[in-house]
C-alpha cells in the first residue's frame, strides 16, 4: 500500500510500498517501506527502513536509526544512525548521534556530524569554496573515519575527525579565490598560533592519527601520520610522520619528527 500526505497529519507506523510526504507529518511508530520521499517536515518516533531509496529534501527527523538501499539528502536529516547499503549522497545538513555507514558515501558542502564515526567502502567529501560570499561547510566525525578510499577536498569551513584509517587517504585544499587564503587571511599567512591550538578555518583537524597504505595531505593538522608512501603538502602541521617506503615533504609543511619503519 502507498501512502501520500500533502498537508498536516499523522501516519501510523507499519509496512508500506511508497511513502510520500510533502506536508507536516508526525509518524507514530517504526516504518518499513520500499521508498520514502520526504519534502516537508517529518518527525518520526521510531525507526525507518527503506528497501530501495530514501529521499529527504525537507526536514526529516527520526528518534531511531534509518536504513536504506540508497539515500539522497538535500535538506536536513537527524536520526540515531544512518546505514546505507549502496550509495549515499549528502548535500544538506545531516546530524547523527551514532554511526554513518554504507558503501559509497558522497558529501558535498553542507554539514555532517557523525557521533560514533563513519565506516564505508569509499568516502568522498567536498567542502564549500572560498570567498566573501561563501558559507562554510562543516564535518564533525567523533570517532574513526574508516574507508578503503578517503578523498577530501576542503573549503571554507571547519573539519574535525578523531582518526582516519584506510587504504588510500587524500586530503586536498580548495583553490583560493581573490585575496583570501585557505586559512582565512591573506596569501602566505598561516596563523597556527600555539603548537596544538585550534586549527585555522579551512584545515582538517585530526585529533588522534591518520593511518593508511598511501597518504597524501594538504591543510591538515594531525599529531601522527603513518603510511607506506606519505606525501605531506602545503598547509600541514604534523607531529610525527612514520613511513615504510617513501616520504615527500613540501617546503611549506611543518613536520616535527620523521621515522622510517
Amino acid at each position: 500500500m502507498d501512502m501520500k500526505i500533502s498537508g498536516a497529519g499523522v501516519l501510523s507506523g507499519g509496512e508500506y510500498e511508497e511513502v510520500q510526504i510533502s506536508g507536516s507529518v508526525k509518524i507514530e511508530g517504526g516504518v518499513r517501506c520500499r521508498t520514502f520521499l520526504g519534502s516537508g517536515a517529518v518527525k518520526g518516533e521510531g525507526e525507518l527502513s527503506c528497501e530501495e531509496k530514501l529521499v529527504a529534501s525537507g526536514s526529516t527527523e527520526f528518534d531511531g536509526s534509518i536504513r536504506a538501499g540508497n539515500a539522497l539528502v538535500t535538506g536536513s536529516l537527524k536520526c540515531a544512525a544512518l546505514s546505507v547499503e549502496a550509495e549515499a549522497r549528502l548535500s544538506g545538513s545531516v546530524n547523527l548521534e551514532g554511526k554513518l555507514s554504507g558503501g559509497d558515501i558522497w558529501v558535498s558542502g553542507g554539514s555532517l556530524r557523525a557521533g560514533e564515526g563513519i565506516e564505508a567502502e569509499s568516502f568522498h567529501f567536498s567542502g564549500s569554496g572560498y570567498g566573501p560570499n561563501t558559507f562554510g561547510s562543516k564535518l564533525d566525525c567523533e570517532g574513526l573515519l574508516n574507508a578503503e578510499t578517503v578523498k577530501m577536498t576542503l573549503g571554507q569551513g571547519h573539519y574535525s575527525v578523531s582518526a582516519i584509517g584506510g587504504g588510500t587517504v587524500t586530503v586536498k585544499g580548495a583553490k583560493e579565490e581573490g585575496p583570501f587564503s585557505p586559512f582565512g587571511g591573506f596569501p602566505g599567512f598561516t596563523p597556527f598560533g600555539a603548537p596544538w591550538g585550534k586549527p585555522p578555518q579551512g584545515s582538517l583537524n585530526v585529533t588522534e592519527s591518520i593511518e593508511a597504505d598511501r597518504v597524501e595531505l594538504e591543510n591538515t593538522v594531525c599529531p601522527l601520520v603513518t603510511g607506506r608512501t606519505v606525501k605531506i603538502g602545503k598547509g600541514c602541521k604534523i607531529g610525527t610522520v612514520r613511513y615504510s617506503e617513501s616520504l615527500d615533504l613540501d617546503p611549506k609543511a611543518q613536520v616535527e619528527k620523521q621515522e622510517k619503519l
